[in-house]
């Protein structure tokens, strides 16, 4: 008993330690914020490259990695397109928004505090996730994708159940040029029977997988979205439960994939369409597959453009990325 004290009381200290950390680089990017405004971003993009270059990593010595995470968020926007200036003006507005947040975190519910020290860069246990309450389910494999952060290999599967029309995202990491060791064998395209434990969140989303049988394929995409009016409608809802979404899953009904001038969209039948950034390859496979007619995509979308996962042609789920 008097061992679990000790360490608990250890714990705490580091907590505290890690607390005061923290809240001083918050101070401190929240000024480096102010003063980049303050001095304008017209001449950003010419040294892009360096804008950020010191702040994030002392955002990693406050071991606010979350934040540093964000702020790398900058180096992805496209500086030589029309329109950058948008995009960095929402990267840092989101950025300062969880900041002020997470200074107010307190007066919020749980979930909302579990939301931004995930954010911010704090972590929680497996063991701790395995205390909340199981979701068994029958759930669709409807897409994965593949990332690389610094030296980590994130790997993405989305999920989806049609009793509650809820979206699931399972992560899992791997440490660059190690063995990928992935108990993780879901298939897009397939139906399984699982039982997962959801991460607290305004909005939750994230899942740890806990069990998981009988695969089976499926024909058909659920009902989603059949416009972009629905689609924008949809994301609405989503940012005003939780405002630091970064990529949101869709269901698009009867939607066409068509070229044009600024590159590939998705149009509904009212003429409406978004942008994709799918790579040209993976839209042409899409084309071949559709031969023109609408389909069922599954679709991520991120910062005002859409990535398709996977595609139903036929009875047939394919996976695109």
């Amino acid at each position: 008993v008097y061992k679990r004290q000790v360490d608990e009381a250890a714990k705490q200290k580091r907590i505290v330690a890690r607390e005061k950390k923290v809240t001083a680089g918050i101070e401190e990017l929240q000024r480096w914020l102010k003063d980049t405004i303050r001095a304008g971003i017209a001449n950003v993009s010419q040294d892009h490259y360096n804008f950020a270059s010191s702040i994030i990593p002392r955002m990693v010595d406050a071991q606010a990695t979350g934040l540093a995470f964000q702020l790398k968020k900058i180096n992805k926007i496209n500086f030589y397109e029309e329109g950058w200036e948008i995009q960095l003006l929402k990267v840092l507005s989101k950025i300062y928004l969880l900041t002020k947040a997470y200074q107010s975190k307190n007066q919020y519910d749980i979930n909302i505090q579990s939301e931004l020290n995930t954010l911010i860069g704090w972590t929680i246990s497996k063991d701790e996730i395995l205390k909340n309450e199981v979701v068994e389910d029958q759930w669709l494999v409807l897409g994965k994708t593949i990332d690389n952060e610094d030296n980590l290999t994130i790997n993405s599967t989305w999920l989806y159940t049609e009793k509650t029309k809820q979206f699931a995202l399972i992560l899992d990491f791997f440490v660059k040029n190690q063995p990928v060791i992935n108990k993780n064998v879901l298939a897009v395209g397939t139906s399984v029977n699982a039982k997962l434990n959801f991460y607290p969140s305004m909005l939750p989303l994230r899942v740890l997988l806990n069990q998981q049988d009988g695969q089976q394929n499926i024909s058909s995409f659920p009902k989603g979205e059949s416009t972009i009016e629905g689609l924008m409608n949809h994301l609405s809802n989503v940012y005003s439960i939780n405002p630091f979404v970064d990529n949101t899953p869709i269901i698009l009904n009867n939607t066409f994939l068509i070229s044009r001038q600024n590159g590939w969209c998705l149009k509904d039948t009212t003429h409406k369409g978004m942008l994709v950034i799918n790579t040209h390859d993976e839209c042409w496979k899409i084309l071949a597959l559709s031969g023109g007619k609408p389909l069922d995509f599954f679709v991520i979308y991120s910062n005002q453009k859409l990535q398709i996962l996977s595609v139903c042609v036929e009875n047939k789920v394919h996976s695109i990325v």
